[in-house]
């Protein structure tokens, strides 16, 4: 690799590019499992969204600083 391809990624697009040949390198598996952390990622978002901690749910209590 020369210094010159090692910048390529430097730019949204080349990060874009980059990306992308990055998931063209993966199987199956590893595609859906990457499918499957980005999903429970998404889900966890979601609830702290709307104030529902994971971690707090049990308890009621809601963590952080409150005013």
């Amino acid at each position: 690799m020369s210094d010159q391809s090692g910048w390529e990624a430097g730019t949204w697009e080349g990060a874009r590019r980059a990306g992308l040949r990055r998931a063209l390198r993966l199987s199956v598996r590893e595609r859906l499992q990457a499918l499957e952390a980005l999903a429970e990622t998404s889900e966890r978002l979601a609830r702290i969204r709307v104030g529902e901690r994971h971690d707090d749910s049990a308890t009621g209590e809601r963590s952080g600083n409150e005013s």
